[in-house]
């Protein structure tokens, strides 16, 4: 029973649409979800520089970055780390600055990102280490079944799936992890909060 797919049937060709399409039926739902730190996770700061935390005049000289460099902002709340494009493997693709900002105790702190889960799988280089392959399929809607960045958050499809289908036709099913089994109710929490320990 574990490996049933129990996604409706007419979702299993959905694409994804966004949460700002949700929000035209599901006004409460969208305002609670963008309350929540969920939809906080990866925030544009050429949009809005106002997302970062950190005090950048307080940068230390041998950081790989600087705040100009800077595209997106990771976390706010206990920590913010910042994405900065890079070339990796002759790909597009983004890096994360070797210090992050603690929200604690205001304080900038050295960060390796390849000492986590990653640390026999990449370089021991923050300048080698792609966010693709690490970190952008849990903090980034869609990119875990397309590959594409589709939104920067844990947003409403992260949880439910892609929601054409649904979008269209309000009548026809998408995934609610509370109608199934607890086990598949906390898998749809654990894809990323596992962070990807087997």
């Amino acid at each position: 029973g574990m490996n049933l797919n129990l996604q409706p049937e007419a979702q299993k060709t959905s694409t994804f649409v966004g949460s700002k399409v949700c929000q035209e039926c599901h006004e409460e739902n969208f305002e609670s979800w963008k309350g929540s730190m969920h939809s906080k996770m990866i925030q544009d700061i050429k949009e809005d520089p106002s997302v970062v935390v950190a005090d950048f005049s307080k940068l230390p000289e041998d950081a790989d970055f600087t705040l100009a460099q800077a595209v997106y902002a990771i976390g706010s709340k206990f920590k913010q780390r910042y994405m900065i494009p890079a070339t990796i493997n002759r790909k597009e693709d983004f890096r994360l600055g070797n210090y992050q900002w603690n929200t604690q105790n205001k304080n900038w702190q050295q960060f390796k990102p390849y000492k986590y889960w990653y640390k026999d799988s990449y370089p021991h280089d923050n300048q080698q280490f792609p966010t693709s392959t690490t970190c952008d399929g849990c903090h980034f809607t869609g990119y875990m079944s397309t590959q594409k960045r589709v939104e920067r958050a844990i947003a409403c499809e992260s949880c439910h799936g892609p929601g054409s289908a649904h979008a269209s036709n309000p009548d026809s099913p998408i995934f609610k992890a509370s109608l199934v089994d607890p086990m598949r109710t906390n898998e749809v929490c654990l894809q990323c909060h596992m962070r990807n320990r087997d």
